[in-house]
């Protein structure tokens, strides 16, 4: 019996079948078609024989508590016009730029943007939905976004020590 940690071997298999064609709505033509699967081993899929340990990926959605928070508060009230991640859309600008060093945002900038809008850009101001903290969560949110510590997606909470 072989070990768990064995390579299944690779086989191809092939079937000849007739498949009946209309022509011009006439005759049914036979043609011959090939068609083949692969049953691949998890040695061929993954470079590594079945049982042995994959590499750990990065994991890139850990997300403090502020950022985490930032996130639920960015996909109830930005992600609509600035896109998914913080992105950007067609019509809003990239905030991860923004807030990327070099950007166009402070802390203090974006505070002031989102609480009183930009209403010659179409933004309306948040005052009266979000409070001060909320918006440093979700500058927060963007900023691990912009400096690529958080990667897209759904973020996950960091247990607090």
């Amino acid at each position: 019996m072989p070990s768990p940690t064995a390579e299944i071997p690779t086989r191809l298999v092939v079937s000849v079948i007739d498949i009946p064609v209309l022509r011009e709505g006439r005759a049914m033509i036979p043609i011959r078609a090939w068609i083949g699967a692969v049953l691949a081993g998890p040695a061929l899929v993954t470079g590594m024989p079945l049982g042995a340990q994959q590499p750990a990926a990065r994991d890139s959605l850990p997300a403090s508590e502020a950022e985490y928070e930032g996130w639920k508060r960015y996909h109830l009230f930005c992600d609509r016009c600035h896109g998914p991640d913080a992105a950007g859309s067609t019509f809003a600008p990239d905030l991860r730029r923004s807030v990327a060093e070099g950007g166009s945002m402070t802390p203090e900038a974006f505070q002031a943007v989102v609480r009183d809008g930009r209403v010659d850009k179409g933004m309306p101001g948040f005052a009266p939905l979000l409070t001060a903290r909320e918006i440093e969560q979700i500058y927060a949110y963007v900023q691990a976004r912009s400096e690529g510590r958080l990667g897209p997606g759904r973020p996950r909470r960091t247990p607090q020590p």
